[in-house]
C-alpha cells in the first residue's frame, strides 16, 4: 500500500493539471460527517484512505473531483 501511496504524491509533482479526478471516496476535508451512523463510534473508523486523499487533494493542481462512496456531494470543483 505504501508503494502506491507514492505513486500518488509523485503524480502530484510531476504531472500537468488533471480536469477531473475520480475516487471510490473522499478526501478527508470533503466527508460528509452528517452521513455518519449516529450509534458508530468513528473513532473507530479507519480514515487512512481519506487522510491520504486530503494530502493528494492538497497538493494536485485539478477542475473537479468527483467521488461516490456516501452516495451524495459526488463531486467538488475548484476554482
Amino acid at each position: 500500500m505504501k508503494k502506491k501511496m507514492e505513486l500518488g504524491r509523485k503524480l502530484c509533482r510531476n504531472e500537468a493539471p488533471f480536469d477531473l479526478v475520480l475516487s471510490h471516496t473522499c478526501p478527508y476535508l470533503y466527508e460528509p460527517t452528517d452521513l455518519f451512523l449516529a450509534g458508530l463510534d468513528q473513532s473507530t473508523v479507519d480514515s487512512t484512505m481519506e487522510r491520504y486523499l486530503g494530502e493528494i487533494e492538497f497538493n494536485l493542481d485539478y477542475k473537479r473531483w468527483a467521488f461516490g462512496s456516501f452516495s451524495c456531494r459526488p463531486a467538488v470543483s475548484m476554482g
